[in-house]
């Protein structure tokens, strides 16, 4: 049994252990600066999922975890030994009742993605289907580390090897407090056309992850408001007065 996500909390005491993961982020964002959440365990879910032959799966391409909330490409971890993923888990079963981890093909573990890029959706895909236990139309694909490290952006590809796109995705981290995950940031999905590779390797971007309209980027801190309308210009002053008119003369 997975720790279920929740939000909101019914008792005192489950508030009070909640404060350090909400008032981290929130001096943080208070403060103007990027919002990291320190954590083990993190978690994306799916929603809004179009209804297809195969049972609304949700088809990830690759996954990119960032250590910076403003998503820059150097703070991306390397998937190697010392920073990889040390487990990731899939949501639900197939309509067959095998559980989406178990499935025996060969780019369909979990933990698949993490080793792919948008350029090369073929070869690094999973997918998941909505959660029995959960009772809803949800989708998530889990993934722990070894020792708690900084999160503050996750990338993701979706629904280019098979269709299945999310059309929100959340981003939660796992409060051992609670033993429960906690929202820390939300995005709208985009998704290339189906049936299209739209994001492609470049001699500066060669995974392909620089692709605003098929990789889906789910930070936690806020997107950076939008620049004010410039102000207009002040009224012109009004036309001045017409001399006064002369007396008339003296008879």
């Amino acid at each position: 049994m997975h720790p279920r996500r929740k939000q909101c909390y019914n008792t005192r005491a489950a508030r009070a252990l909640a404060w350090p993961l909400v008032l981290f982020v929130a001096t943080a964002r208070a403060a103007g600066a990027p919002a990291e959440v320190v954590a083990s365990k993190f978690r994306v879910t799916g929603f809004g999922f179009t209804p297809d032959a195969d049972g609304n799966w949700w088809t990830i391409d690759a996954v990119r975890v960032l250590s910076n909330a403003t998503c820059s490409k150097e703070s991306a971890y390397p998937y190697t030994e010392s920073v990889s993923p040390k487990g990731a888990l899939g949501s639900g079963k197939r309509p067959d009742g095998v559980p989406a981890r178990q499935i025996i093909v060969p780019h369909g573990e979990p933990i698949r993605p993490f080793q792919g890029t948008p350029a090369l959706p073929l070869d690094f895909w999973w997918r998941g289907v909505p959660d029995d236990s959960a009772n809803n139309d949800t989708v998530w694909l889990e993934w722990s580390y070894a020792t708690a490290r900084p999160v503050g952006c996750v990338q993701l590809s979706q629904g280019v090897t098979w269709p299945g796109v999310a059309a929100r995705i959340e981003l939660s981290a796992y409060s051992k407090e609670l033993d429960e995950f906690q929202v820390v940031g939300s995005a709208e999905g985009v998704a290339c056309a189906e049936g299209s590779r739209c994001c492609v390797a470049t001699q500066v971007d060669p995974g392909g992850w620089e692709c605003p309209q098929g990789v889906t980027q789910v930070r936690t801190a806020p997107e950076p408001p939008s620049p004010p309308p410039p102000t207009p210009p002040p009224p012109s002053p009004p036309p001045p007065s017409p001399p006064p008119s002369p007396p008339p003369p003296f008879p």
